[in-house]
């Protein structure tokens, strides 16, 4: 199954639906594709481009999506049910076959790098200036019914720039406990993958889009490269210059603007002042500096 496609689009517009999809393409999928690559975790900051990252992986013939995905947040680490959470995570990490990547957004957390730590799972971790994250957030949250903020946010805010700005300082959920986190706690969060993880594939949003996304053909591929090297896939030329061309790919259901510098156009001055004095510490341990 496409995973962008119009099936898997009809499927994800239900509950009933998306179950049924998961399960049947779980299936379907380590039935029919055999590989011995090392299974990949992608964990990324949300809106930073996993659709991208998908893309690349599924045009090297050794990879495929497994169907799982995991979201652990800032909010579920103070749960009661954090502990129950962890261990979910582990077993979907250790259903995940040879050949399988998954996706996640995943805050950091002690026990879960010690578990990743024993596995043979390969880790990419990606980034995207926040800036741009705050901006794809918040129309996202906007524009998407089933996002667990929505509600709230279209009884609260009624321009983009109030969306934004709530975007970056965070806000509570009406009558529930999906509350959103200020971008700089999100980004802390993520902070220590990148930077007590040697072992991990880090890759920037901006560097993968390409000249599609106002970015630089010659990254992209030199990108694709390193990661080609990284996995051990052993792809010619021609394999990695198709692999780059299908980064890029606008079918995607949380595909909105690929645009390296697209936020600018959504940006006033007093939201810039407060994006760049509210996450600049943040953005810096990602490799971000306003």
């Amino acid at each position: 199954m496409d995973v962008n496609g119009r099936l898997a689009r009809t499927l994800k517009a239900s509950d009933l639906g998306r179950s049924f999809g998961v399960a049947a393409y779980r299936a379907a999928v380590n039935i029919g594709h055999k590989s011995n690559a090392a299974p990949v975790l992608v964990n990324t900051l949300a809106k930073a481009g996993t659709h991208l990252v998908m893309a690349l992986l599924d045009a090297f013939p050794q990879y495929r999506f497994s169907g799982r995905h995991f979201t652990f947040s800032v909010i579920d680490m103070e749960l009661p049910e954090r502990e129950l959470r962890l261990a979910h995570l582990q077993r979907e990490v250790s259903k995940l076959r040879r050949g399988k990547y998954m996706t996640g957004h995943i805050a950091y957390h002690p026990e879960i790098a010690e578990y990743l730590d024993k596995t043979l799972l390969k880790k990419i971790y990606v980034v995207r200036d926040p800036r741009a994250l705050v901006v794809s957030n918040a129309f996202y949250m906007k524009s998407y019914a089933r996002h667990p903020l929505h509600e709230t946010a279209i009884r609260r805010f009624s321009t983009d720039e109030e969306f934004i700005r709530a975007s970056i300082l965070g806000f509570e959920q009406d009558n529930g406990t999906r509350h959103l986190r200020p971008m700089s706690e999100r980004i802390e969060a993520f902070a220590p993958w990148i930077e007590d993880d040697p072992r991990a594939f880090v890759i920037r949003f901006e560097d993968l889009v390409g000249a599609g996304g106002g970015g630089s053909r010659e990254t992209q591929v030199k990108l694709t490269e390193d990661l080609n090297e990284y996995l051990g896939l052993g792809a010619d030329g021609n394999q990695i210059e198709a692999a780059a061309d299908a980064a890029f790919d606008p079918r995607s259901a949380t595909f909105r603007s690929g645009e390296v510098d697209g936020w600018r156009k959504y940006m006033t001055p007093e939201l810039l002042d407060l994006v760049e004095n509210e996450c600049a510490p943040a953005s810096a341990r990602i490799g971000y500096h306003f």
